[in-house]
């Protein structure tokens, strides 16, 4: 994909601000492919949780959601009912939220922001 398809914006998107430790919660997002390349099957979204400025190692494959479909330029994309899973220490966290390019890129790493969300875990 050419770097011009490296382009997001974050519309909407539910999380608690509050969570427990340790669980798995569900999480809503919209968003929009605001770039001039077509979304393939290799765009997914992703998550990462930071702490004090300290980011999870996980770009792995553990945190992945599927589009489900091609998105063209303009288009909006719904992903409800996505499993993140919270931290096990208690803390204060920010949830951040991220497109990846599989085996190329994440959109963060080309200049789109990542949709970052404080979050409280008890």
């Amino acid at each position: 994909m050419a770097a011009s398809g490296y382009a997001v914006e974050w519309r909407e998107h539910y999380f608690p601000a509050r969570v427990e430790r340790g669980t798995t919660v569900l999480a809503s997002l919209r968003f929009r492919n605001s770039g001039d390349q077509i979304w393939r099957d290799s765009v997914k979204l992703t998550y990462r949780w930071s702490s004090a400025g300290q980011v999870s190692p996980s770009k792995d494959d553990n945190n992945r959601a599927l589009l489900h479909r091609p998105v063209a330029p303009g288009e909006d994309v719904l992903l409800d009912r996505i499993p993140v899973r919270t931290p096990e220490a208690p803390g204060n966290y920010v949830l951040k939220f991220d497109l990846v390019n599989e085996l190329v890129a994440f959109f963060s790493d080309k200049g789109a922001p990542a949709l970052s969300i404080p979050v409280l875990v008890n």
